[in-house]
C-alpha cells in the first residue's frame, strides 16, 4: 500500500507532502474571502522586508485564499514550523517518503485516509526568491525555506497535471 501511495504521490506531484498552493496577493488578495495570516506581528507582506521574509499562501478552495509573510533570521525555517506559526490548522500522516499533508484550514472537513486513490488532495509548491512555483518533490516535513522563498498549498482535484498557481510575484 505504501508503494502505491508513493507512486501516486510522485504521479500527482504530491510527494511534497500531498499539499497544494494557490497564490494571491499577499495582504491584498482580490477574493472577498481572502484573509491574512496572523504571525504574531505584521499581517501584511508590505510591512516585512522582502529580503528577510518568507511567504505562505494557502488556497483551500477557488474562493478562499489565506496569505501572509513573516520575517526570519539567517537560518532556514521548516515548512511545518512556518504553518504552525501561522496558526494554520493541519492534519498530517507519516509515510515512507516523509509527512504528507492530509488537511489544512479544515479542508477536507473529514478524512479517513490521507492520500486515497482518485480523491482531491493538497499539493505543495515552493518558490525561490522571485522564481516560479515548483511542485515539491519531497514530503512537507523535509521542506526548509530561507529568506525570500515562498510556500504554497493548494487543494486540488484529482487530476494528473494540476494547474500551477499564480506566479509568486503576485504574493
Amino acid at each position: 500500500m505504501a508503494n502505491g501511495v508513493l507512486a501516486r504521490g510522485i504521479r500527482y506531484g504530491l510527494i511534497v507532502a500531498g499539499a497544494g498552493l494557490g497564490l494571491a496577493a499577499c495582504g491584498s488578495a482580490s477574493s472577498s474571502l481572502a484573509s491574512t495570516i496572523d504571525f504574531g506581528g505584521s499581517s501584511s507582506c508590505a510591512q516585512v522586508p522582502a529580503s528577510k521574509a518568507v511567504k505562505v499562501v494557502v488556497e483551500p478552495s477557488s474562493h478562499k485564499v489565506i496569505s501572509g509573510c513573516t520575517e526570519i533570521g539567517t537560518s532556514p525555517i521548516a515548512a511545518l514550523t512556518l504553518l504552525k506559526k501561522a496558526h494554520i490548522e493541519l492534519g498530517t500522516q507519516k509515510y515512507n517518503f516523509g509527512v504528507a499533508l492530509c488537511q489544512a484550514d479544515h479542508v477536507p472537513a473529514h478524512y479517513t485516509e490521507c492520500l486515497p486513490a482518485n480523491a482531491d488532495y493538497w499539493n505543495v509548491y515552493v518558490a525561490k526568491a522571485k522564481g516560479k512555483w515548483v511542485s515539491s518533490s519531497v514530503g512537507i516535513s523535509d521542506i526548509q525555506l530561507t529568506r525570500g522563498e515562498s510556500l504554497g498549498l493548494r487543494y486540488v482535484s484529482n487530476v494528473k497535471n494540476p494547474p500551477n498557481p499564480a506566479g509568486p510575484g503576485r504574493l
